[in-house]
């Protein structure tokens, strides 16, 4: 059953992403066309999990952070769109290690992290930059845990804890 679901959001994200391609052919000055199909991709890629061509995830993850870039400079009050270009970079840092390509996955999470970092301490009040920040802690720590780097990894993981206590403190009443 659970592979009947995951087909079942691959095919409705696929189908996302053409009607958002669709969309941004329609009003190509809209950016919540060119964001929505970014958000599609994100979403998709972890789906695939070897069922797609070696590179189709990276690519994807790839089209999605060049999106966000391209929003970003378009809208620079928007942090929404550099916090989604670093995201992209996790998932595309998490992508290589799970291909066994550590190398490539240590230095894509190294920018990731910079660039989250960047954020967190541009906009030190906004909790969704604290929490993805968090999760791109976490995700460098599963990378250099990958090999063996038991001290960095749990520096990162430590990291980890830190940001989502941040967010915890508050807005506890988002613990649901």
């Amino acid at each position: 059953i659970a592979q009947q679901e995951r087909a079942a959001a691959r095919r409705e994200l696929s189908r996302a992403i053409t009607a958002f391609d669709a969309l941004r052919q329609e009003f190509p000055s809209h950016p919540g066309y060119r964001e929505g199909r970014a958000i599609a991709q994100l979403n998709l890629v972890p789906l695939l999990d070897g069922e797609a061509e070696p590179d189709e995830g990276a690519r994807m993850l790839d089209e999605a952070r060049t999106a966000y870039e391209a929003l970003a400079v378009q809208y620079p009050d928007r942090w929404q769109y550099r916090q989604g270009a670093a995201t992209a970079l996790t998932q595309k840092a998490l992508l290589r290690l799970r291909e066994g390509r550590q190398a490539l996955a240590e230095e894509t999470m190294a920018e990731a992290l910079r660039r989250q970092q960047r954020l967190a301490q541009t906009l030190p009040d906004q909790m969704e930059i604290q929490s993805e920040l968090g999760r791109a802690e976490q995700a460098a720590g599963e990378v250099l845990a990958a090999r063996e780097d038991w001290e960095d990894a749990a520096r990162h993981f430590q990291a980890a804890i830190d940001a989502q206590r941040i967010v915890v403190a508050e807005q506890p009443d988002q613990l649901a």
